[in-house]
């Protein structure tokens, strides 16, 4: 038995008035009469009455004896069908002709295929099939919302079937339901009796008015998604949609209406390309649902609808595609004539015709579009096994009126993007994406797929939804997400720092980049400003707890912050004032036959023409559109202050269009911005020789069709397409160099021997270059070896590197001296620049971020990307046992630290510190002997005595790059005390003569000389 989804036939099947419309083959509904006659042929009538009435069993004791199973089919889910919207339930033999749906009751041979689907707009409904005794499907659809979420049931009778539905639905019958719009600059609702639009009583009756504000609109009126009522107002009207009852959340759906312009007239054009096994029909119809053929190159009122059906009877796949003004409009792909059926049959959605409109319709043997281009094993049918979603959403219990912890789960790819039930079952290979938006608590998130955690983490409060986290998955088993409530205070906080590159950020005077972690307690947080005004919002687990405007290296100090939470700091710049630029329009055609159009579009989408010479702010994006209909080509330049940034050359009215179109990219306004159009004559050839040597020639030329050769003066113009060709001849004793440049970008460069001992000259020159633009060529002598280096790229996927305005690749030659750098990150990375062993600049670049510089180059430069890694943080712990020995006048010194931190402060103990940090370990021991341990990453890699320091070369250094917790111990060493027997056997040992009784001195300040050294030797140190 078999369960298939299918999207091929389903809108042939159901959709009545597009059947009419374009003649596809479809099958009727329950709801429609059905000529018995069609089903003799698959059917002997066994309905003809017998004279006397006969039992259910004996009925199907006779059907069993006759091969026969009996179809019973009730669609009690029809009883949710409205004016708008029905729920279709269609039982036939997949094999037949036509497609008939069965009528309930009829008698089928044994063995007969028997194909099953609903197809439900108007609500949710339940699905039952029994078969042969056999309960196959039972089961609940939601509202269908696309064909390829339809569910087909196909196998042969093996004994009688019944197939069922009913609604499923539930209907909302207590509680509040809310009214929302789609679009309230065009509509507002009001109700009566008067009540808040969110606060609306289940059950209760209510008359809703919508009133249009400026502009005509369509108005429909849904009800749980159902559609209940609709109308058209004219702007400035209203109109009440009475006596409603409401019965769960009502949504105005509200579009503009479009207002056909009769008078303004659109060319449809069609290019069929092949052959009459494939039929191509564009129609039209009036209000009277009449069927019209258009024409191709005949003209048609603007707003008209267009409908596009093909019928491909070939035995290659053909393709549709329709250009809306020089846009594409739509573009499908028909298989070829199936084996089972006439025909393959489909078409493009209706386009409102607004501009001149093209169709093409050609065979499909070449991979187009994109989806035809995917590889074959990207375009492999899904598997139909199934995985499933479970969804545990305990956060929720957090949730208030006011603020709610919201978890989604979704198809990415869905139209409506809407949440999985828990339980929802998914195809392998399927994407799924998750996330979290929780307002009303912190909360823990466990993603568990396929047997194996993906995710398990703590999320504070959500501040942004730039902080949102987004997790994608292509299904490859089951998938279990769960959230919670996070109760317990995390140990450290996150910090986060927006718009970092404005301020320095020190806490507890360390400097703190965003993203690190910071331990929970009070602390001192300093916010350094750097050279642009900014304001500074400071907020502690979502909490603000200060904010002040800074000037330019002015700094905000907050004295004793109790870090109990995440901490946001929110830096953004002052804007001064209000830059405004002026738009330029120079229309050099001073023609009738060629329009200039410039605009720009406000936020109602109202379109407004800009006249040359007004001024708008800064970020306005300006729009440019060309009408050529003259029999010229034209051109079309843009330029941001003196550089030109954009341009377009427009070809001459076509024979079959009324005009040709074109315009720009779209401009932001950034400076003065100036468009200028003209008549295009060609490109300029420019040659410049530097040298001026008799020794050295130049030839620049070009090939007529019958090969004869043309010298080329500078300053000549030609038509866009031409080949130039250059030829190089050196008869000095010196190099030279030819390069050739398109707005000063060098694109081809040759550099020519001087000329050889066993030759009268050397010769050369540059590939054959076709004009594109305007062209430049400099004859120059080249410059010696040791005068260009080498460039390395490490890493160059991760991002772009433009020197002197070229892009550049690894192993590139740059000329020496002042070049100007650019660099661009594709990913988050650090960019580290080198010129030979000096590093000149290390950077952090977010994606698409740039940085920029301008260097004396004089050895081989490096430029390395380096990905960004997920911050690790390490425990310094530190037990200064040996600190017991201290005394006023001398101390055991112990010092962690980091050694290229700035002020060098010691570590307290419990300090973190990121992996691949650096940490310096000594002990400066004047007080005692000490015992030093030092333990990284579970190793003991210091285990020593030290005597009490003599000498500041004496002491030893460790240092540490930090790959795991730190722990750093000292003690006192304690030596036994001898007593006055053990001194006594001692001086036995030594001969008379030797004991001499000391001389009596006054004994040396001692502690004075030992503090200063101690002094002299700690500033040392």
């Amino acid at each position: 038995m078999e369960k298939t989804k299918r999207n091929t036939g389903i809108i042939a099947i159901i959709l009545a008035i597009v059947l009419a419309i374009f003649g596809i083959k479809g099958c009727q509904t329950n709801d429609t009469d059905i000529n018995e006659e069609k089903d003799e042929k698959v059917v002997e009538n066994a309905s003809a009455k017998e004279e006397e009435p006969v039992s259910e069993e004996e009925a199907a004791a006779i059907r069993k004896e006759n091969n026969l199973c009996l179809v019973t089919i009730e669609n009690g889910a029809s009883e949710a069908n409205t004016q708008y919207a029905v729920n279709g339930l269609h039982v036939y033999d997949p094999t037949s002709e036509d497609l008939d749906d069965f009528i309930s009751g009829v008698e089928l041979p044994n063995g007969t295929n028997v194909s099953i689907f609903v197809y439900n707009l108007a609500s949710e409904v339940h699905l039952t099939i029994i078969h042969n005794g056999e309960i196959i499907a039972d089961k609940d659809y939601s509202i269908l919302e696309s064909d390829e979420d339809v569910e087909f049931f196909e196998f042969p009778l093996e004994g009688d079937l019944e197939v069922r539905t009913t609604v499923a639905e539930e209907v909302q019958t207590e509680g509040s339901a809310k009214v929302t719009v789609s679009n309230n600059k065009l509509a507002s609702v009001s109700v009566k009796p008067d009540t808040k639009t969110d606060e609306l009583e289940v059950g209760k009756a209510y008359d809703f008015t919508v009133s249009a504000k400026d502009k005509n609109i369509n108005v429909s009126m849904m009800m749980n998604g159902r559609m209940m009522d609709e109308a058209s107002i004219k702007a400035g009207s209203s109109h009440t949609f009475k006596d409603i009852t409401v019965k769960g959340d009502i949504t105005f759906d509200v579009e503009e209406e479009i207002v056909l312009d009769p008078s303004n007239k659109h060319t449809i054009s069609i290019d069929k390309r092949t052959g009459g096994d494939v039929a191509l029909n564009i129609r039209w119809v009036d209000d009277n649902l009449n069927i019209h053929d258009i024409s191709s190159g005949q003209s048609y009122p603007d707003g008209l609808e267009v409908y596009c059906q093909v019928i491909n009877t070939s035995n290659r796949p053909v393709r549709i595609s329709a250009y809306l003004g020089g846009s594409s409009a739509g573009s499908k792909t028909l298989p070829k004539k199936p084996a089972n059926d006439d025909a393959s049959y489909g078409g493009l959605d209706s386009i409102i015709l607004r501009s001149n409109l093209r169709y093409v319709l050609e065979y499909a043997g070449e991979a187009t579009s994109e989806e035809e281009k995917k590889p074959e094993e990207e375009k492999k049918p899904v598997s139909k096994e199934t995985a499933t979603i479970t969804i545990n959403h305990k956060a929720a219990e957090a949730n208030t009126k006011y603020a709610v912890n919201g978890l989604h789960v979704y198809d990415p790819d869905s139209k409506d993007l809407d949440d999985f039930a828990s339980g929802t079952k998914v195809p392998l290979g399927s994407k799924v994406k998750i996330y979290i938006y929780n307002l009303a608590s912190p909360v823990h998130l466990n993603i568990r797929h396929n047997g194996k955690t993906v995710v398990d983490k703590d999320y504070g409060l959500l501040e942004s939804d730039d902080d949102v986290e987004f997790f994608d998955l292509v299904v490859e088993g089951d998938i279990i997400v769960t959230s919670s409530v996070v109760k317990n205070v995390s140990k450290t906080s996150s910090l986060t720092i927006k718009n970092p590159k404005l301020a320095e950020v020190k806490i507890d005077k360390e400097t703190y980049a965003n993203g690190a972690h910071i331990k929970n307690g009070k602390h001192n947080i300093t916010i350094v400003n750097k050279d642009k005004p900014v304001t500074v919002t400071v907020k502690v687990n979502g909490k603000q707890i200060g904010t002040k405007d800074l000037k330019a290296k002015e700094s905000y100090n907050l004295s004793s912050v109790n870090v109990d939470g995440d901490v946001l700091i929110e830096l953004k710049e002052i804007k001064q004032t209000v830059q405004k630029y002026k738009v330029n329009i120079i229309n050099n055609t001073k023609d009738e036959e060629v329009t200039l159009n410039i605009r720009w579009v406000d936020d109602d989408m109202n379109i407004h023409d800009i006249q040359s010479g007004n001024s708008f702010e800064e970020g306005l994006l300006v729009y440019s559109q060309i009408i050529n209909t003259s029999d010229q080509k034209v051109k079309l330049i843009a330029k941001s202050g003196d550089e030109v940034i954009d341009e377009i050359i427009l070809d001459e009215k076509p024979e079959d269009d009324d005009a040709s179109y074109g315009g720009l990219e779209t401009i932001t306004l950034e400076d003065d911005l100036t468009f200028e159009l003209d008549y295009f004559k060609g490109y300029e050839i420019i040659i410049d020789d530097q040298i001026q040597n008799k020794d050295v020639t130049l030839n620049v030329r070009w090939l007529d069709e019958e090969m004869n050769i043309h010298d080329i003066q500078s300053g000549d113009v030609f038509e866009e397409g031409m080949l130039i060709y250059t030829q190089l001849i050196n008869a000095s004793d010196k190099k030279i160099k030819l390069f050739a440049e398109n707005d000063e970008q060098v694109i081809e460069e040759i550099i020519l021997d001087e000329k050889p001992a066993s030759d009268d000259a050397s010769y050369g020159g540059l590939q054959p270059i076709e004009l594109k633009r305007d062209l430049k060529y400099t004859l120059t002598y080249a410059e010696a070896e040791n005068e260009s280096v080498n460039l390395h790229i490490e890493n160059g996927t991760l991002g772009k590197v433009t020197i002197n305005g070229k892009e550049m690749q690894d192993g590139d030659s740059l000329t020496k001296g002042i070049s100007s750098i650019s660099i661009q990150a594709n990913e988050d990375v650090t960019v580290t620049i080198k010129n030979k062993a000096e590093t000149i600049q290390e950077k952090e670049l977010s994606a698409g971020e740039t940085t920029e510089l301008d260097l004396d180059v004089q050895d081989d430069l490096t430029i390395t990307f380096t990905q960004k890694q997920e911050e690790v943080f390490y425990t310094v712990t530190i037990d200064h046992g040996a600190a017991a020995a201290n005394t006023n006048t001398a101390v055991n010194g112990l010092h962690v630290y980091d050694p290229t931190s700035k002020n060098k402060d010691d570590f307290t103990s419990g300090t973190e510190v990121k992996k691949g940090s650096k940490v310096t370990v000594f002990v400066y021991n004047l007080a005692s002997e000490v015992h030093l341990t030092i333990t990284h990453n579970g190793q003991t890699i210091v285990d020593k005595d030290y005597a009490i320091l003599e000498s500041d070369e004496d002491v030893e250094f460790f240092d540490l790059t930090v790959e795991g917790d730190i722990t750093v111990k000292t003690t006192v060493i304690h030596k036994e005390e001898p007593t006055e027997e053990k001194i006594e056997e001692e001086q036995e040992m030594i001969p008379e003569e030797v004991i001499e009784e000391p001389e009596e001195t006054e004994p040396e300040p001692a502690e004075e000389q030992e503090e200063e050294t101690t002094e002299e030797k700690e500033e040392e140190v």
